[in-house]
């Protein structure tokens, strides 16, 4: 391992008078999935709300080619509202480039061998708003609006995998293992495996989850084992990553990047494993998720902690209730928990920022506006006004529903204002399309039908 330079942190939460989190309600309500075993959680640009299970549920089984019936795992998907959507539950990862049979989330016996049966490991929403699912060390693409496969990672070094991290400029994806001693892997954004990230060699202790910086030339690797979130950079993306930096003291199951104000947040630790163990740090609370605001420069990083959630525990210091997910919103106003452990408690809890620190409405990030085309519908051109809140590489991409990119708009380094664009959809179906605005860690999405 490379010599480590620690940073050092700065608490400041900014305006914690004028807003805070509120605990809502257990989603999408007391009953559901009462379980030892959240594992994975993602929010969708549509607002749906995506999770998974550690486990399988035997009311959920499939007929096996023996003549067993066993044990699916499964995707439940809901509304904001917490009904259903209408492509939950999701058994199979199907569609697209993915072999049908390859494709099954199901229990811990193979039937034949070649199936993944594998359990849930954690969730990710990718640059576009699919959803990442990795199942024991398969990672799916699954489209957000149909629930199909899109691609399908495997890293050909390890078994247990953690819930991936996404540069959401460029696409890339990042893979690591929950095990020490397996490298982490990078893939391109058509899942094509790049190589390495870091070695075997460098990597210690054990992790769940991992985040990538916008363009992926930086990494935040947590090995919970070891209270400490690792910043791995590199200059560019034909270098190698070393390690520059560290955040110390947290014991993090879970990280996401907040969809409004770019900050990294990160779970401390549990009961099961107290934050800043070995550090005799008091900066942080079990069962809490905090924001942090990371500026690096020359692969040093400078931290302010800006918020946070605190989970509300069914039994009070329970080692059994462990952050393994959290996803906003995306008009980053609410927040969505699951945790894991050895107690029967409801799988999510919903929490909403409440005060006069509310962020502005979707739509409306940060500076950053994305407003409805006009006309729409419209044959066979249509006119998008957006502006720009901090200048930054942007880019506008149009996408069918069934994920697929239809057209690049906008790929360039913008400067702070007010820009309009074109699409012509002349040689393209009748049909609904999404377009999404992306500036750094900020996506907004909209609709727009052409007619012809």
């Amino acid at each position: 391992m490379k010599k480590l330079i620690t940073i050092s942190l700065v608490l400041l939460f900014a305006g914690a008078a004028a807003a805070q989190w509120d605990f809502v309600s257990n989603f999408p309500d007391d009953l559901y999935m009462l379980s030892n075993a959240g594992h994975g959680i993602a929010v969708d640009p549509d607002g749906k709300i995506w999770h998974t299970m550690y486990g399988a549920f035997p009311e959920d089984t499939l007929l096996c080619s023996d003549g067993v019936w066993r044990a699916l795992r499964k995707i439940s998907v809901f509304n904001p509202d917490g009904t259903p959507a209408d492509i939950s539950p999701i058994f199979f990862a199907k569609g697209g480039a993915i072999d049908d049979t390859l494709g099954i989330f199901w229990n811990d016996q193979a039937d034949p061998p070649a199936l993944e049966a594998r359990s849930s490991r954690g969730m990710k929403a990718d640059h576009e708003g699919n959803i990442l699912q990795c199942a024991w060390n398969a990672v799916y693409r699954l489209n957000y609006v149909t629930g199909e496969a899109m691609t399908k990672m495997v890293p050909p070094e390890y078994t247990a995998g953690i819930a991936p991290g996404v540069a959401m400029n460029t696409g890339t994806v990042f893979t690591g293992p929950v095990l020490p001693d397996f490298p982490y892997v990078e893939w391109a954004a058509d899942g094509t495996m790049l190589g390495n990230a870091i070695d075997a060699a460098d990597v210690t202790s054990y992790a769940r989850t991992m985040a990538a910086g916008p363009d992926g030339n930086t990494l935040y690797v947590p090995r919970y084992t070891t209270d400490n979130v690792y910043i791995w950079t590199r200059p560019d993306e034909f270098s190698a990553f070393a390690l520059t930096d560290s955040i110390v003291g947290v014991a993090c199951e879970s990280m996401v990047w907040h969809p409004v104000t770019g900050d990294l947040w990160i779970s401390a630790g549990s009961y099961n494993d107290l934050p800043n163990d070995g550090h005799n740090l008091t900066n942080y609370s079990p069962g809490t998720h905090y924001a942090f605001n990371i500026t690096t420069a020359a692969g040093k990083a400078a931290v302010t902690v800006t918020d946070s959630i605190k989970w509300q525990f069914n039994t009070p210091e329970n080692a059994g209730e462990r952050h393994r997910g959290i996803g906003f919103g995306p008009d980053g106003n609410t927040a969505y928990v699951t945790c894991f452990g050895g107690a029967d408690y409801p799988a999510i809890q919903k929490f909403q920022k409440s005060g006069t620190g509310v962020w502005e409405p979707a739509g409306i990030i940060d500076g950053f506006t994305l407003s409805p085309n006009y006309p729409n519908p419209f044959n066979p051109t249509t006119t998008i006004r957006y502006s720009v809140g901090r200048a930054g590489m942007t880019t506008i991409k149009v996408f069918d529903l069934m994920g697929r990119e239809v057209a690049t708009l906008v790929n360039e380094h913008l400067d702070i204002g007010n820009y309009t664009t074109e699409f012509d959809g002349s040689n393209l179906p009748s049909g609904t399309y999404v377009y999404v605005l992306r500036s750094g860690s900020r996506v907004l999405s909209q609709r727009m039908t052409l007619s012809k």
